[in-house]
């Protein structure tokens, strides 16, 4: 089943896994690295490498992740870190879906007898 178009531009990057699990950044990207490592090319087009520059002005690597490879990275941390990262993916597809009706022009109409 394909999911929505705008659903497929959903990621969260490795670092707000790390802000809100409490994990230094360079512990998530290691999780990552094992799991990638572990699935081979099972996730590749789930886990998509970039850089981003820190406050130093240096570039760094990190990761986009969608909710599948999310999800499983975060399965080996404990139930409160999970559901953290859980909650946020749902306030993402909220507001992508509240951005896809504005953008569309979409509105609903309830005639109540």
């Amino acid at each position: 089943m394909d999911t929505l178009p705008v659903m497929k531009s959903l990621t969260m990057s490795s670092r707000e896994i790390a802000e809100l699990t409490g994990k230094q950044h360079k512990n998530v990207l290691r999780d990552i690295d094992n799991m990638l490592d572990s699935t081979g090319s099972k996730l590749s087009r789930y886990v998509r490498s970039t850089t981003y520059v820190d406050n130093k002005g240096e570039t760094r690597r990190q990761y986009e992740l969608d909710f599948r490879a999310t999800m499983l990275v975060i399965s080996g941390y404990n139930y409160d870190l999970r559901l953290r990262i859980i909650d946020r993916w749902q306030e993402l597809e909220e507001q992508a879906a509240s951005q896809a009706n504005k953008d569309s022009g979409f509105f609903s109409l309830c005639i109540c007898q």
